[in-house]
């Protein structure tokens, strides 16, 4: 707070012309996608102790982000010459994600039951968060997750149209004849994969190709 208040105190003797409001003003800007954040600065351009700067956002730069740290691009001018510099920022960023309700074993097929829409900071995770508006039906869990953990990216693995030890019409040509049974399923798979079969009513296995979330044509 004292730091922060320091950094205040500049601006007003030196002639700076960025406030904290501005700051603000200016992530709004740039952080539309988050639902909310929360930012603290840590340091200010060098120049700025010196008599009769001004500063300006560059808005012609980018505002560069590295997990919860930020750097806001300034033109600091001094005595004619305009330099380029940042403004380093302590931020938070929140968001409505979804988090682990109880612990979901790796391979499990996800719903909504399994997480709770929260609004969590974040800035500090390591992978871009599973956004609220996800339908998670259509994934399994590529790892297991934790009770409390945020959902990532990196822990979606996308649903087979098919899985394992699933029951299809299996459906075979011979000539101008066609002919189907019904099969279980070894592997899983989407539209067009090859995958493996067996008729458990006699035990044999084929190779088949999906032709939907309830027909396999048999290829071998």
């Amino acid at each position: 707070m004292i730091l922060h208040m320091f950094f205040i105190l500049l601006f007003g003797l030196f002639g700076g012309r960025i406030s904290d409001n501005q700051i603000a003003d200016y992530l709004k800007t740039q952080l539309s996608e988050y639902k909310r954040f929360e930012f603290k600065v840590v340091s200010m351009p060098r120049l700025l102790n010196s008599r009769s700067v001004d500063v300006e956002f560059a808005k012609d730069k980018e505002l560069k982000i590295n997990g919860s740290m930020a750097y806001l691009p300034v033109y600091v001018k001094k005595n004619g010459v305009k330099t380029q510099s940042f403004i380093t920022l302590k931020i938070k960023l929140y968001q409505n994600v979804w988090v682990a309700g109880k612990t979901i074993r790796k391979g499990t097929k996800l719903d909504l039951s399994g997480f709770n829409l929260q609004e969590v900071d974040v800035a500090k995770l390591r992978n871009e968060p599973v956004s609220g508006n996800t339908d998670l039906r259509e994934y399994v869990a590529k790892r297991t997750i934790r009770k409390g953990t945020v959902l990532q990216q990196n822990m979606l693995g996308k649903k087979n149209l098919l899985g394992r030890n699933q029951i299809v019409t299996a459906v075979k040509k011979i000539g101008n004849v066609e002919i189907s049974f019904n099969a279980k399923t070894r592997t899983g798979g989407n539209k067009d994969d090859i995958i493996k079969i067996y008729n458990y009513t006699n035990g044999k296995q084929y190779l088949g190709k999906v032709i939907n979330e309830n027909l396999v044509q048999i290829i071998e």
